[in-house]
């Protein structure tokens, strides 16, 4: 947008003064309105404290003044004109939503409407376009030109018009005859004026070439060309035109010589369809099409009464509509007339019938010079003008076929029927499934839920009703589909992994004693109050203590420093993450009679449970992902010898998944988007059986079965919760083999291969009907070493281990890496230890996992507890083992993409401890834990351990905690621990 008009003087518009602004859209439009007359639309135009409204004059991409912006257009004028009371010293203003359409409707070619809005285009406070209306100037000429074109390149013919173009600067009224005298070689022509119907500030002057009229140089016209002859030209205020041409004076122009001598063929100068259809852009059946013609001259035709000269073709549809006239053509358009493109009149549409004789404005006869062709006037599917005078019938639709929740479907009426549409109306059967609205002849349908509905839709027009009706199917979006099976499979792959490894750990920890593991540490319930260091010593227990890698079990980690204080927090999570318990049901065995070691019994039964917690995340593409988690815990019941080892095992599941897509499956990348979130719980048996032919080889197996139940609450169609019901099967076989143990070292090969099935139950919701299976093979090797010198111990360990995962699912291969070293200090009890991990390769690159935790402990007061102890444990990212996932509040739902979580943590502990006689110890604590993604905690509290020599230890532990979250909520809270060894 642009204001084209520039103020004759100065900065200022004055009183009369025309302000013109032109606006320009990106692509050709159509502009259609109701009745007759220009365009209602108005540009409102903000001058001082007023809004002033201002005018289409014309269209841009059409002739000024012959046309209605009917046709395609590439934009328009607006024209105001200033008032007597209109000032705005600042320079006047157009803001963004300046254009009013008041029933105006602007579309492109397409049938989209236009956006109208001005955006970066609006005008604030133009300097170099103020207005006073109180400046009340003598009109003055803006601008004068030749405004015609010679027939035979640059030069007149006997009987062409010469036109010269007059334009003032604001509107004026001319009396009597005033006249513009033009050079033609030696002899001065008076061209006759005559105002110009498509602007009141442009006035034309013309003359028609005389058969003596010669100019080979090019006509002039000098200064004092305009004369009077007695008339007036004044402004609307009665001032004057001054008549001094100099600043626009035509001195031999060679483009508009004059040539009287020679004689050049009438042609067609305009072609212009003036009618516009009743409703929109359609001509219904009756209604009448008229086109104008007009030639580069006057003619006067005579010939027979009842007859037209002329028979012009309009394409209807591609066939001919023959309309008979000399200057304007109508014709009515019948039932069969269809032309949804727009009408076309092509450069041979026009015919001359014959039997009548032309002659030009000099009196000659033209019949046979005349040139008919349109030529460049010629039109072409003109989208402003289409036809379809077809009865109002329904035709048969295809079905609809939409995806759930995506955005609603267009569908243009004149797909569903024949004929002019003026209004329609439509219900849906089913407004759960499909919803529907119409406007301006188009079906919109929102595909809500999968099911299925009819439409009904009824059209009229002026005389005629239809009726038709649409079949819509709303299904589930592939991509949903497929991300769901992808978060099934990982609960599967996640529930096969936690499933093997807590039956691995009870192979690895057939107990010859009754006792409790919590929070990875073991608490003996048998002849001791100590825990053991995994040497063989027992040492004593000073409260429960949190460790990052307390939970691995007891095959696949070094022990837990010797008496080791307290180097964390006992929280809910903890007692989950790591805890298990052996609870021996037979005899411990019988001392031979010298008071030897027992012997173990023949058989053993044993009722034993652990707990576990693991977090996932998946991308199955670019724009899908999944992230959650798994909880489950096991109570089992099993009954061996030394070389074998049969039971069953009760799991209870509970995970949490949130998922997200986005055009993915069928549809185009961006084509809908959707998130949600599956949760499942599953109750299962797994029955397994372990095998050891000889010491340091062992093979065993599992197998599963489940039920439970699955939740979808789907935010895709607006939080709607779905249940279904949910199976599962499983089978693991695996073995573990010592290489070789010389002294402190070993060097083991451990593998397994599992497979797990998850099954939704029948039904129609998208839950329902899922399947996910998933296998996977793992191998690796293990090696351990310790090194004991006088003053510290030092204990190094690697484990390099290969992966495959197949079936549903992310899927590919993997190396697994995980090492670690710790470092005791006997003498000063100064302890430390670094382990980390990492997923170092894996075929699917969408998939990441690392971690690293460091400790350090201080006990002055040696091993037996007592004295000074500090423990500072800072960590980041995720923990070195599975373990690390059991906290107190799992981290909060994440985005698409954010799957790697490198916040740091840092727990601090200092305790003091003081023996209280008869193999006692109390000692006082303080903890602080700050948690930098949402937490900090601060723990102050006391505990009372028992010495190992205690056939019946007594460790009683209160404490009191004030935690605080980063959103500001809070909370205090009181624990009493207590434990009993017998």
């Amino acid at each position: 947008m642009n204001i084209q008009s520039r103020p004759q003087r100065g900065d200022t518009y004055g009183l009369g003064n025309r302000v013109t602004v032109q606006v320009v859209f990106d692509e050709e439009v159509t502009m259609m309105w109701q009745g007759g007359g220009p365009p209602p639309l108005r540009l409102a135009l903000e001058i001082g404290n007023e809004t002033r409204y201002a005018s289409i004059d014309s269209c841009v991409g059409q002739r000024r003044g012959h046309y209605r912006c009917g046709g395609p257009i590439e934009g328009f004028w607006a024209d105001y004109y200033i008032q007597a009371g209109d000032y705005d010293p600042d320079g006047l203003s157009i803001e963004v939503n300046a254009i009013r359409l008041n029933g105006t409707r602007i579309r492109d070619l397409a049938g989209n409407d236009a956006d109208v809005s001005l955006g970066p285009h609006a005008v604030v406070d133009d300097p170099i376009h103020k207005v006073d209306g109180g400046l009340d100037h003598p009109p003055m000429i803006s601008s004068m030109g030749l405004n015609t074109v010679p027939k035979a390149n640059d030069t007149y013919g006997l009987g062409e018009e010469i036109r010269v173009i007059v334009w003032f600067d604001e509107h004026v009224t001319v009396t009597g005859a005033p006249t513009l005298a033009i050079e033609i070689g030696s002899q001065i022509r008076e061209a006759t004026h005559y105002p110009a119907k498509f602007d009141p500030e442009a006035h034309f002057f013309a003359y028609r070439v005389q058969a003596t009229d010669v100019d080979t140089n090019g006509i002039s016209v000098g200064a004092d060309a305009l004369r009077l002859n007695g008339g007036s030209i004044r402004d609307d205020s009665g001032n004057d035109v001054p008549t001094d041409l100099a600043a626009w004076a035509i001195t031999d122009n060679p483009r508009h010589k004059v040539d009287g001598r020679a004689v050049y063929a009438p042609g067609v100068d305009l072609v212009a369809v003036l009618s516009e259809p009743l409703h929109d852009d359609t001509y219904g059946r009756g209604e009448t099409i008229e086109v104008r013609i007009e030639f580069d001259e006057t003619l006067f035709f005579f010939g027979p009464s009842g007859h037209e000269p002329f028979e012009l073709a309009i394409q209807v549809g591609g066939v001919k509509k023959r309309a008979s006239g000399v200057g304007l053509f109508r014709y009515e358009v019948q039932v069969s007339d269809y032309d949804p493109d727009g009408i076309s009149i092509p450069p041979d549409a026009l015919r001359f019938v014959g039997g009548w004789t032309i002659y030009d404005g000099q009196g000659r006869d033209v019949t046979d010079l005349m040139d008919f062709n349109l030529g460049a006037h010629a039109i072409t599917n003109d989208p402003s003008h289409r036809v379809d005078g077809r009865p109002l019938t329904a035709v048969g639709t295809p079905p609809l076929r939409l995806l759930a929740g995506h955005e609603a479907t267009a569908v243009d009426l004149s797909q569903v029927f024949h004929g002019l549409i003026v209004s329609a109306t439509a219900v849906s059967s089913n407004p759960e499934v499909a919803a529907v609205a119409i406007s301006d002849a188009v079906l919109t349908v929102s595909p809500l839920l999968e099911g299925t509905a009819t439409i009904d839709v009824t059209a009229r027009n002026a005389t005629e009703v239809a009726n038709a009706h649409l079949e819509v199917t709303v299904v589930t979006d592939p991509a949903e589909t497929i991300v769901l099976q992808h978060t099934l499979a990982a609960f599967g792959r996640n529930l096969l992994a936690s499933v093997t490894r807590t039956i691995e750990g009870r192979f690895d920890a057939t107990p010859r004693q009754t006792t409790l593991m919590i929070a990875g540490r073991q608490l003996p319930l048998g002849t001791s109050g100590a825990v053991s260091d995994g040497a063989g010593r027992s040492v004593p227990m000073a409260g429960l203590a949190h460790s990052a890698d307390s939970t691995l079990p007891a095959s696949d980690r070094p022990a837990m420093f010797p008496g080791s204080p307290p180097a964390g927090r006992l929280r809910g999570g903890d007692l989950l993450r790591g805890s298990q318990f052996l609870l021996a049901l037979d005899d411990q065995g019988t001392a031979d009679e010298s008071g030897g070691a027992a012997e173990p019994p023949a058989v053993r039964w044993t009722v034993w449970g652990g707990g576990d917690l693991q977090s996932f995340e998946g991308e199955p593409a670019d724009d899908a992902a999944y992230d959650g988690h798994l909880l489950a815990g096991h109570v089992g019941l099993d009954v061996g010898t030394e070389r074998w080892l049969a039971g069953t095992v009760v799991s209870r599941s509970t995970g949490q998944a949130s998922y997200g897509f986005s055009g993915y499956g069928n549809e185009p990348v961006g084509a809908g988007t959707g998130a949600g979130e599956l949760t499942m719980t599953l109750t299962s048996v797994q029955p397994y059986l372990r095998w050891s032919p000889r010491d340091g080889t062992s093979v065993w197996t599992i197998a599963g079965a489940g039920t439970g139940s699955v939740h979808n609450l789907r935010r895709l169609v607006g939080d709607r919760q779905e249940t279904g019901e949910l199976s599962m099967r499983l089978g693991v076989v695996g073995g573990r083999q010592t290489l070789v143990s010389p002294g402190q070292t070993e060097l083991a090969v451990r593998g397994d291969a599992g497979v797990v099935q998850l099954a939704t139950g029948d039904g129609e919701e998208v839950i329902d009907g899922l399947s996910a299976t998933v296998q996977r093979y793992r191998i690796g090797m293990e090696v351990s070493h310790t090194q004991q010198a006088r003053a510290a111990d030092a204990t190094s360990f690697v484990v390099v281990g290969a992966r495959h995962d197949s079936g549903d699912g992310l899927t590919g291969n993997g190396l697994e890496l995980e090492g670690g070293v710790r470092v005791t200090h006997a003498g000063t009890g100064l302890g430390i230890e670094a382990r980390g991990h990492m997923l170092a390769m894996h075929t699917t690159h969408r998939y990441q996992e690392r971690g690293l935790s460091v400790m350090t402990l201080w006990t002055p007061g040696g091993t037996s507890g007592q004295g000074l102890s500090v423990a500072v444990t800072p960590q980041w990212g995720t923990g070195a083992g599975g373990a690390t996932l059991w906290r107190d509040h799992l981290a909060g739902r994440r985005s698409l993409g954010e799957f790697v979580n490198d916040a740091a943590s840092v727990d601090t502990r200092v305790s003091y401890g003081m023996a209280l006689g008869a193999g006692r110890m109390v000692m006082p604590f303080s903890e602080l834990a700050i948690r930098r993604a949402d937490s900090r905690r601060l723990r102050v509290g006391m505990s009372v351990t028992s010495a190992p020599h205690m056939s019946a230890p007594l460790n009683v532990e209160v404490a009191g905690e004030r935690i605080v979250m980063t959103s500001g909520w809070s909370y205090n809270r009181l624990a009493l621990t207590g434990g009993l060894g017998f």
